[in-house]
């Protein structure tokens, strides 16, 4: 069986478990026999999967394969990029076809604590905290709606302010005129009807000159007629 193979130290990974890689989390170390890393890092590996291997069985396979079974792999269409020893692989359901490798220490402490991330991944999400999101989606519906009752209210607000604002100079306008005896027209000009005396007087006396001017030429012309 190997060296992790023995009757004291967890077995290689099975038909089943290889099976079951495509629909649940998995862990496998690839290793090859000689191997000195390999032989290294048998100690933590051992104790690592002794500790985890039965108190999380339902949430991860954790297991290893020596290279000259790696056919079993294939046979269940999993295509696993090994290109040296030791790999250590993570499986994830819907992408067996694309794991991930671990790039870590090969400690002991190093192994558990990546493993143990890993197998979080696998937990459902419960439906309190499904509840908690759709409360939090309809206090941010809430939310939105008081924003835009309010932003219309103050848009209201504003035009009646703004309407009255208007009316107000409307109205302090044409008081204006009264005051000094102008009738301001819509525009803001003055009309004729509402000038001041002195106006009016300059007014007359600028047209009588005018007609004045005028039967002085005309009686020039019928002179040098």
């Amino acid at each position: 069986m190997g060296i992790f193979g023995n009757d004291n130290e967890p077995k290689t990974i099975t038909d089943s478990e290889i099976m079951e890689l495509k629909k649940k989390h998995g862990i496998v170390l690839f290793y090859m026999n000689g191997c000195g890393h390999c032989e290294t890092m048998k100690p933590s590996w051992n104790k690592l999967i002794t500790e985890l291997k039965d108190k999380h069985k339902n949430e991860i396979i954790l297991a290893a394969i020596e290279s000259g079974s790696m056919d079993m792999f294939k046979t269940h269409g999993i295509n696993p990029a090994v290109s040296g020893f030791p790999t250590i692989l993570y499986f994830q359901p819907g992408r067996h076809n694309m794991p991930e490798h671990y790039k870590g220490d090969r400690s002991y402490e190093d192994l558990k604590k990546w493993i143990l991330t890993k197998k979080g991944k696998g937990k459902k999400v419960s439906n309190e905290s499904l509840v908690i999101l759709t409360n939090n989606t309809n206090n941010t519906n809430n939310k939105n709606n008081m924003n835009n009752t309010n932003n219309k209210n103050n848009k209201n607000n504003i035009d009646t302010s703004n309407k009255k604002m208007n009316n107000k100079n409307n109205k302090n306008g044409v008081d204006m005129g009264k005051t000094k005896g102008v009738a301001f027209s819509q525009f803001g000009g003055g009309s004729v009807r509402g000038k001041t005396k002195k106006q009016r007087h300059m007014k007359r006396r600028r047209s009588h000159k005018r007609r004045v001017t005028s039967v002085r030429k005309n009686s020039r012309r019928r002179v040098r007629r």
